[in-house]
């Protein structure tokens, strides 16, 4: 598992519980409550991702230097700094995932999947491609891939 992934795996329950809370309120047709179910996890996962992406990005050279005592400096800071920002979009990603498919938009998360895939291909190849970047693009096209994910769930939730 990666660093930036880290803070999702605290997420994960959320969506879990989220799923037939809000499918049991769309049942019975109580959308206030389903939408009162799905603010307070929006609030929840922003309370959470938020300061651990920002953690993340800030404390990116002691938190290497920590786990990693034998390497004196990484050149791994620049890309957890950058990778902190797609922590957020990651939690993000996953509870617009799971409050899409408890109002039965099952395939809007596959299809918004694959076009995130499409972003992080094209930018890692055009990125990594270019010598300014190099090695340093892979973070950035990870970050616009799940932001790309998040965007568009939001969209269709909106």
């Amino acid at each position: 598992m990666t660093l930036f992934t880290l803070p999702a795996t605290f997420v994960y329950p959320v969506p879990v519980s989220l799923i037939p809370a809000v499918s049991a309120a769309l049942t019975r047709q109580n959308t206030l409550q389903a939408n009162r179910i799905i603010s307070s996890s929006f609030r929840l996962i922003a309370l959470f991702s938020l300061p651990a992406g920002v953690g993340l990005s800030v404390l990116a050279q002691p938190i290497l230097q920590l786990l990693y005592p034998a390497v004196p400096d990484t050149a791994a800071a620049y890309h957890l700094q950058i990778l902190g920002a797609a922590a957020v979009f990651v939690c993000l990603m996953i509870l617009t995932n799971a409050i899409l498919q408890a109002c039965g938009r099952v395939y809007v998360p596959i299809v918004t999947a694959l076009i995130g895939g499409a972003v992080k291909i094209s930018t890692t190849y055009t990125l990594c491609g270019n010598p300014v970047f190099g090695i340093k693009g892979a973070p950035i096209s990870t970050t616009a891939c799940y932001a790309v994910i998040a965007v568009l769930n939001l969209c269709v939730l909106a």
